[in-house]
């Protein structure tokens, strides 16, 4: 799938997740979390109500309780309650 492709399925899943205000998991390289999506622009995410399931970067993520994500850095969406820390 082209990332073109993989963009506008992801951006899509996003819309209907802020729809229905349901809390939404993202998938990202290095750190995967949960949110509320408040907006959704050309290129940004932007979540409010962050937690933050996995933080393999290293670094501490500054604001968990809003936080902005580009759209093409998002590996995969998931519905807040299916995505746990695996054990």
């Amino acid at each position: 799938m082209a990332a073109e492709e993989l963009d506008t399925e992801i951006l899509t899943l996003l819309e209907a997740f802020q729809l229905v205000g349901a809390r939404v998991g993202l998938f990202l390289p290095s750190f995967h979390v949960k949110g509320l999506i408040t907006r959704i622009g050309e290129t940004l995410v932007t979540l409010e109500g962050v937690e933050v399931i996995s933080n393999d970067s290293g670094e501490a993520i500054e604001s968990p309780n809003q936080m902005s994500v580009k759209i093409n850095d998002i590996l995969s969406v998931s519905d807040a309650q299916e995505a746990e820390e695996p054990e």
